[in-house]
């Protein structure tokens, strides 16, 4: 077996354990602050890794939260204003025996970073109708029904082609159908909306290296990762890119080392990287 397809076998089942809907369970934590912070003002949403909205609360004053029912899985974790401002994105693996969640946020306001979010994104307002859609697919989802899911996603981008979460989602059940190019235009067409959501780089990344789109993937990690270093998907992206680019296998195993932590696929894409390298004169 060649160097791509071994890469592609390897890499086709990234996302599907992230997929499978397990036990429901709580994610439970509290903010913490060097400096003064009103708690109470902040709200803390958590949005699924195939960017579901999963949960929305406000803060209790001492920083405490707690989001309940959510299925195992990876997660992000915002905190934001009252008016949607985001101050701060984390991204946690959910388990069924999780420890409570410390967010540590900045000690004076002016610190915040920018955010992850666009203005183009938090200003756009979807009509009803392409909520309520939305809202549809992501319970057939839910369900399992993926072709009725994908059909309902594909309306909901025609009544809002504006709308970041259909078309990110659109992009996933596109994905999940093996409509790898189509899967790509939507990711595409999410990132014109917001640029900097790491999510969608990091599958529009999966998407393309399974279209041979090797140097676009690399590219597409990299950012993901210029975004959010923690996110273990772009270093197992970029690493298996990197691998099966083959100029560059030290960093390769660097980025593949990181992913293994969470991600078996990994480990095999790391044993088959070191075959490869010690097969080399």
């Amino acid at each position: 077996m060649n160097r791509k397809a071994v890469l592609l076998s390897t890499v086709l089942s990234l996302f599907s354990p992230l997929m499978v809907p397990l036990h429901a369970d709580d994610l439970r934590g509290e903010l913490v602050s060097d400096g003064y912070v009103r708690f109470q003002d902040l709200l803390l949403e958590v949005v699924s890794s195939n960017h579901v909205p999963a949960g929305r609360v406000q803060l209790n004053h001492d920083g405490r939260f707690e989001v309940r029912n959510l299925e195992p899985g990876n997660y992000y974790v915002r905190v934001t204003t009252l008016r949607g401002d985001l101050i701060r994105e984390e991204t946690v693996h959910l388990t069924n025996n999780n420890l409570p969640l410390q967010i540590r946020l900045p000690a004076a306001r002016r610190n915040f970073p920018a955010g992850h979010i666009s203005v183009r994104r938090l200003m756009h307002k979807p009509p009803k109708n392409a909520q309520r859609s939305l809202e549809q697919s992501t319970k057939l989802y839910a369900k399992g029904d993926h072709a009725a899911a994908l059909e309902l996603l594909e309306q909901t981008v025609t009544l809002d082609p504006e709308y970041f979460e259909a078309q990110a989602l659109l992009g996933d059940e596109r994905l999940r159908a093996g409509k790898l190019t189509e899967a790509v235009v939507a990711y595409e067409r999410a990132l014109e909306i917001d640029p900097s959501a790491v999510g969608v780089l990091v599958n529009r990344g999966f998407a393309l290296l399974n279209v041979n789109r090797v140097k676009d993937a690399k590219a597409s990690a990299e950012k993901a990762l210029m975004m959010d270093g923690s996110s273990v998907p772009a270093h197992f992206i970029l690493g298996l890119t990197l691998a099966q680019q083959g100029n560059a296998p030290e960093q390769a195993e660097q980025h593949l080392k990181i992913a293994a932590e969470k991600f078996p696929q990994a480990k095999l894409a790391l044993k088959w990287l070191a075959t490869d390298r010690a097969k080399r004169p």
